[in-house]
């Protein structure tokens, strides 16, 4: 951890204060090298394995409900998952804009022009809204207003998606560090250098900040101090968000899908299989696209979250998935519900989804007519 001397170096511009969140980023990593050889694993995800055969379209969204409550015409693509709120959506386009749109109604509340194209969804917190741009700045503007409260310049070399927590916000860096910064001010508070590139977004959990390196760790650090809590070596650079839950660290990026006890770092099981974002975790299940760089399989993956054992796989064509109440939910060629449990098809809407996020029985994706739908997925009580 670098000394707070070593932080005067860093270039902030403070247009004014106060708090921040953030999200989003990634790039290539190197081809795969060494496997991974840790634990027990279950069979590869390529083991013939019959998929869930692919059905005629069903009906759409609960019967008696009206499907789409609205869309907003961005006029240019939404690739990035928007961040809902209860009053808001705030969402990054292929425009360089940040938008926030009423979550009631799709009036937009305001848009925000960054200097070059975002790579990041933002993150809200405390009333400020965080997105990363390739022009190399950490941009927090009023989650209220869309002005600009500062931006930090974090260089030419970042492809980690932020994360915020209890007044800090985390990101990580192609010059092997971790940084943490004041989400009021922008002000640095903590380095970590690894080995590395840092390219997985950290996740922050129970006072601890969990990322991978392209040193083939796998960090956890006390989120307060930037001190050292243990590290996992991996069989191959890791990228993907780290998933906390019930003190558990599921990640994925070097050919496996790992679970690590939070508080130790000891391996409890490891699935191979190809994971580059965060799984998403409903009850005892963990959901995941299989995709990276190289190639996609076109499946939704079921693992156990206790066992690591594979459940079911379905498949559909991936871009991004996202489970809640017993229902995953897959963004690709169109957006598909398929029974949590049992992998079994639900319904499917006939519109291309390249983004989703999944907010109190309504499915906000962007899709490739340069809109962004809100559709009801469960009737409202």
């Amino acid at each position: 951890m670098k000394t707070p001397a070593a932080l005067a170096a860093i270039v902030l511009t403070v247009i004014a204060g106060t708090a921040i969140v953030s999200a989003c980023g990634d790039s290539n990593p190197p081809p795969p090298d060494t496997p991974l050889a840790a634990a027990p694993t279950p069979p590869p995800a390529d083991t013939p394995i019959p998929p869930t055969p692919a059905p005629e379209p069903t009906e759409t969204p609960p019967a008696g409900s009206e499907a789409v409550i609205w869309s907003y015409e961005t006029g240019a693509d939404v690739y990035l998952p928007p961040t809902v709120t209860d009053n808001a959506v705030y969402f990054s386009a292929s425009d360089n804009m940040v938008h926030a749109v009423d979550a009631a109604t799709g009036a937009l509340q305001w848009s925000y022009e960054t200097g070059d194209a975002i790579y990041s969804p933002p993150a809200v917190s405390d009333g400020v809204a965080c997105v990363m741009a390739w022009d190399g700045n950490l941009y927090a503007v009023d989650a209220d207003t869309g002005e600009l409260r500062w931006r930090h310049d974090a260089g030419d070399g970042v492809h980690s998606w932020p994360a915020a927590s209890n007044g800090v916000v985390y990101f990580g860096s192609n010059d092997n560090n971790l940084y943490a910064l004041d989400a009021a001010t922008g002000e640095p508070l903590w380095i970590y250098e690894t080995g590395g590139r840092v390219y997985s977004p950290p996740a922050v959990s129970e006072g601890v900040v969990y990322f991978a390196s392209w040193d083939r760790n796998l960090y956890a650090l006390d989120a307060a101090t930037g001190e050292l809590r243990w590290s996992h070596k991996t069989g191959r650079n890791a990228r993907s968000a780290p998933l906390v839950a019930e003190g558990v660290v599921y990640f994925g990026g070097d050919s496996h899908l790992h679970a690590l006890a939070a508080d130790s770092g000891e391996l409890m099981w490891s699935y191979q299989t190809e994971v580059v974002r965060s799984p998403s975790l409903d009850g005892d299940i963990l959901h995941f696209g299989w995709n990276n760089e190289y190639g996609f399989d076109h499946h939704v993956y079921a693992v156990d979250a206790n066992a690591g054992e594979l459940l079911w796989r379905y498949e559909t064509g991936v871009n991004s998935v996202a489970s809640s109440d017993g229902v995953v939910y897959v963004a690709a060629d169109r957006l598909y519900a398929v029974d949590a449990a049992a992998g079994e098809p639900l319904w499917d809407y006939d519109r291309a989804a390249l983004s989703l996020a999944v907010y109190d029985g309504i499915a906000y994706f962007g899709s490739n007519d340069g809109r962004i739908y809100a559709l009801r997925i469960s009737l409202p009580p």
